[in-house]
């Protein structure tokens, strides 16, 4: 008996997935490849299950995804050996960013406003905040933030 609830989207390429990030509004899902030559970020539109982008720059595989809330911008981060970070207009298919990471990363999240992510990983957390014109600078100095519970937080890299 078949379940007809299931659908299956496959990689173009392929390649084996790594990683996946559905879009704030349910509709869009991303999903990075995880080896081979040319590794892809590929983001489908789940209404019609169709292929809408298919991001090409990192070169070993992508560990990590995650739309920005206001769903503007797609972050990637490459496996160990690829160590990229990318910031894509995934809508246009365009790296609008770009940085090599010194050290492993583990983590990836969006803060709920949009104007900043961050990254987590080997005796770090990063912030990277974006400027006016869409370019994301990081940031070393340490943050203050206010926790839930009203106490403050010192993020350093360590």
């Amino acid at each position: 008996r078949r379940n007809r609830q299931t659908q299956f989207l496959l990689s173009p390429g392929n390649k084996p997935f790594s990683c996946v990030a559905f879009a704030a509004d349910g509709r869009h899902l991303a999903a990075g490849e995880s080896t081979g030559h040319q590794p892809e970020i590929v983001v489908w539109d789940l209404s019609n299950g169709h292929v809408i982008s298919r991001l090409v720059g990192h070169r070993f595989g992508v560990s990590l995804i995650s739309f920005s809330p206001n769903l503007q911008y797609i972050v990637s981060v490459g496996v160990h050996h690829d160590r990229g970070l990318f910031v894509w207009d995934w809508r246009n298919s365009v790296r609008v960013a770009a940085n090599r990471l010194a050290k492993r990363v583990y983590g990836l999240s969006f803060a709920q406003s949009g104007e900043y992510f961050v990254t987590s990983g080997e005796r770090h957390l990063k912030f990277w905040y974006f400027d006016a014109a869409g370019n994301v600078i990081p940031t070393r100095r340490p943050l203050t933030a206010v926790a839930a519970g009203g106490s403050e937080l010192s993020v350093i890299e360590g």
